[in-house]
């Protein structure tokens, strides 16, 4: 199954680090420096390996399959943009935020220092919608949000995870131009 692909080798590979162990010891009293060498090299590939994986291509769903729900990196289209004005004046904690997807983790993590965060999914037929911030993932709710929206946003495509509709991300166009210097806002009601 390959999305359980991670879990599975976590526990079964235990056996081939003492495989990997006893291969050293025995080749080490035959040539220590040989021993040695290979050693280093095998834990210097794997450590290599996990870096990249880990540190500099952890969204990289297309080139490595075993990258298994991860957060991809439009989620700095949100926070970045956020974390500066609440750099520039804290009150930004209590901006109105409303998150239209079926699924919003890790959102309630990320956002855990705003204090308006709203998060509704298709079934809440009613939801507010008018906010500085606003999240939309599936396709056929944007037609119903931007319906609701009664001033100018910043518009940007949107996708939380792998396997999740694309989306939009808005941005209150008043509230985030000093961010933005330039920009034309994309949404106009």
């Amino acid at each position: 199954v390959p999305y359980k692909t991670p879990w599975c080798v976590i526990s079964s590979i235990w056996p081939f680090f003492f495989l990997f162990g006893y291969g050293v010891d025995w080749l080490a009293r035959r040539a220590r420096w040989v021993a040695m060498g290979a050693a280093g090299l095998f834990l210097a590939a794997s450590a290599a390996y996990s870096a990249r994986l880990s540190l500099w291509r952890p969204t990289d769903f297309q080139a490595e399959q075993y990258v298994y729900v991860q957060t991809l990196n439009d989620l700095d289209l949100l926070t970045k943009p956020l974390e500066e004005l609440a750099r520039r004046d804290p009150s930004i904690y209590h901006l109105p935020i409303c998150i239209h997807l079926s699924s919003c983790h890790p959102l309630p993590w990320v956002l855990g220092e705003y204090t308006a965060v709203g998060y509704y999914s298709e079934a809440d037929a009613v939801a507010p919608v008018e906010r500085a911030v606003v999240i939309v993932a599936e396709e056929d709710r944007v037609h119903q949000i931007e319906a609701a929206l009664s001033r100018p946003y910043f518009r940007t495509p949107f996708q939380l995870r792998d396997g999740m509709a694309g989306g939009r991300l808005y941005l209150d166009a008043e509230r985030f131009a000093p961010l933005f210097p330039g920009r034309v806002p994309e949404f106009h009601p």
